[in-house]
């Protein structure tokens, strides 16, 4: 009755593997199949719960990087590309920002909706991620940033070719606080990620596009909202604003609003 446990099946995957996924708001369905691809190709029989269950314990204590992001992005504006249908629908237009603008631009893992020669950086965070994804990482060009000290030294290993900042996380529940090497998130998701790189980096703004949001209904939009709304509480916030349409409880402005 449901095709991913139905491709475990057929696969020889541990059906722990899918219930964890699919009870995680951070997988979607695109997500599941990539891991499941991972997984066949490597074998996924024993089911190891640490590579899902991160918050707790692959981010616990604190946890310093070696790149301080205000070296590039002090005083600056910062766009975070997310991956909803916004980035595509007004992709000429947030080019054509960036190229004006000039601001510092953070891809959120190998989203890969407009021009990659405007992206600055990508930001990664989970080691799930970066294994079920790992070709797709390997032959990005920009800079990867991420926190290296919480990663595997078979991920290392695997993307020695790529440049690689080394931004450190430590997740507590409910909590933002930015550090110049490393920032402490209430998850480890990658907006949030990106978010304190931004706030590190002494960002003078930041400008959000392709985060469009969960119907209401949707856990991931509660989810959402309280991350968002957490942020903007946190002493060190900046200014945050979408300039796509969005359902999420930011302030908005239209892209074309924003360049002549």
């Amino acid at each position: 009755t449901n095709p991913f446990y139905f491709l475990a099946w057929l696969y020889g995957i541990h059906p722990t593997f899918i219930q964890g996924m699919l009870n995680d708001l951070r997988f979607s369905s695109l997500d599941i199949l990539s891991a499941i691809e991972h997984l066949k190709s490597v074998g996924g029989k024993t089911f190891n719960k640490n590579l899902l269950d991160t918050d707790k314990k692959m981010y616990s204590g604190k946890c310093e990087g070696k790149w301080s992001p205000k070296n590039k992005i002090f005083n600056k504006e910062v766009l975070i590309l997310g991956t909803g249908p916004g980035v595509n629908e007004h992709k000429i237009a947030i080019e054509e920002y960036i190229k004006q603008k000039k601001p510092f631009v953070i891809g959120l893992n190998t989203q890969r909706s407009i021009d990659e020669k405007l992206i600055n950086v990508r930001a990664v965070c989970s080691a799930f991620r970066l294994l079920t994804d790992r070709k797709k990482y390997k032959s990005l060009k920009q800079p990867l940033v991420l926190p290296l000290k919480r990663l595997s030294k078979d991920i290392n290993n695997y993307l020695s070719s790529n440049t690689l900042l080394d931004f450190g996380i430590q997740v507590i529940p409910e909590k933002f606080d930015f550090k110049a090497n490393y920032g402490i998130l209430p998850n480890s998701l990658v907006i949030s990620y990106a978010l304190a790189i931004a706030t590190s980096g002494k960002a003078k703004k930041i400008l959000l596009a392709g985060f469009d949001g969960y119907n209401a209904d949707d856990p991931r939009r509660v989810e959402m909202d309280n991350l968002l709304t957490l942020y903007q509480q946190s002493k060190s916030k900046v200014p945050l604003m979408s300039i796509t349409p969005t359902r999420y409880k930011i302030d908005s402005v239209s892209i074309y609003a924003l360049y002549e």
